[in-house]
């Protein structure tokens, strides 16, 4: 039997080393693959509360806004400066860029009204409330019952006739008649209305699986900053079977009716 040549040896190492390098890359490539195997974890109601409030105190300096973020934002919220929305052909880019603008000026806005330490001390209450989408419901204000369309229009009449009666009008001096153009509610008594409105049995809601909350922050410990700014929130809601920001931060601010002559 012939001894094997040093040809033999040399292709029999070559065989081993490419073996090998084949049994490693199927390691490696396998261990790189097993992250795309786990998914990615949902974001929960706390988690985009704390991203969009991290997303806003970062946003006084550009180098350190999360652009990423505002995939989570369907609409940015109030800004303290008029400029006009992308347009629905414009690139993410350009939206992203106009969401970091916008969230500048509420983080600014922020500042000044609540002192540089603001967002460093940011806090915050929910309020469940009814979702943006869904359809159209009737609801029992007293009990949160929800009732049909007939059974509505039944207690809503019952209520405004007995308003009526009481006011000395009709109905029909509170609301239109069927087929009165709409122009004519100038001549309604809308001073009874405004007047008895808070005191309605009823109410139109939205129905929805969606849960949606008002997120109310609190800066320092305070709801209302010494320039009567206050009510500052923002909405969430995870009708899009995962929580987004709805609306950004809102707020309401005073507003001083010019004294009559």
């Amino acid at each position: 039997m012939k001894k094997p040549t040093l040809i033999y040896k040399a292709r029999q190492v070559i065989t081993i080393f490419m073996v090998c390098i084949c049994l490693i890359t199927i390691v490696v490539v396998s261990a790189c693959r097993l992250p795309a195997s786990i998914e990615t974890p949902t974001m929960g109601k706390e988690d985009i509360i704390q991203e969009y409030i991290t997303y806003l105190s970062e946003a006084g300096d550009s180098t350190k806004t999360k652009r990423d973020n505002a995939v989570n934002i369907e609409y940015p919220g109030m800004e303290t400066e008029a400029s006009a929305l992308p347009s629905q052909v414009d690139s993410a880019t350009i939206h992203a860029d106009h969401y970091a603008s916008v969230a500048k000026q509420q983080h600014d806005l922020v500042i000044a009204q609540f002192g540089p330490d603001a967002w460093e001390n940011v806090t915050y209450t929910l309020d469940e409330i009814d979702p943006v989408d869904g359809t159209l419901g009737y609801r029992v204000i007293s009990t949160g019952e929800l009732i049909s369309e007939t059974e509505y229009n039944r207690l809503f009449r019952d209520y405004w006739d007995n308003i009526a009666e009481q006011e000395g009008v009709t109905f029909y001096d509170l609301f239109l008649a069927d087929g009165e153009p709409p122009e004519m509610m100038k001549n309604k008594r809308v001073d009874i209305l405004t007047k008895y409105f808070d005191g309605m049995p009823v109410e139109l809601t939205t129905i929805s699986d969606a849960q949606t909350y008002r997120v109310n922050l609190i800066f320092n410990g305070e709801r209302v900053s010494n320039q009567k700014y206050e009510n500052f929130h923002f909405i969430i809601d995870n009708r899009k079977d995962k929580w987004i920001v709805v609306q950004g931060l809102t707020w309401a601010e005073l507003y001083e009716f010019p004294e009559g002559d």
